[in-house]
């Protein structure tokens, strides 16, 4: 994404994990920081003067997220306060629903066998 008026352009990382402090703390950040690593340095040799930023959004498999760093991420986006909110909200809900169909699947799945 991006912001050329600003000279910017935000990486964004989605990702599901599961519901435990070690798939939300800072190690596993790191990790992602250099994963995206090359692939900030070969967009900010090919766009000399624009800053790069990686912006993770993670969201566990039962709904968690670390509320203070999406919202961190959702406002260098650009995102009123109220909307990201409502983001956060739906993004809860989507894993939470999206968890729940997996395991009607699976149930199915286990009865027909």
């Amino acid at each position: 994404m991006e912001n050329a008026e600003h000279k910017v352009i935000h990486i964004l990382e989605v990702a599901r994990t599961i519901d435990d402090s070690a798939s939300f703390d800072g190690a596993r950040s790191a990790e992602k920081q250099l994963k995206y690593l090359q692939l900030c340095n070969a967009i900010r040799e090919g766009r000399p003067g624009f800053a790069v930023h990686l912006r993770e959004f993670v969201v566990g498999i039962r709904g968690s997220l670390q509320f203070l760093r999406w919202a961190l991420h959702l406002g260098a986006l650009g995102m009123p306060t109220k909307l990201q909110k409502q983001v956060m909200t739906e993004a809860i809900q989507v894993t939470v629903e999206g968890s729940a169909n997996v395991v009607t699947a699976w149930k199915k799945q286990l009865k027909s066998r």
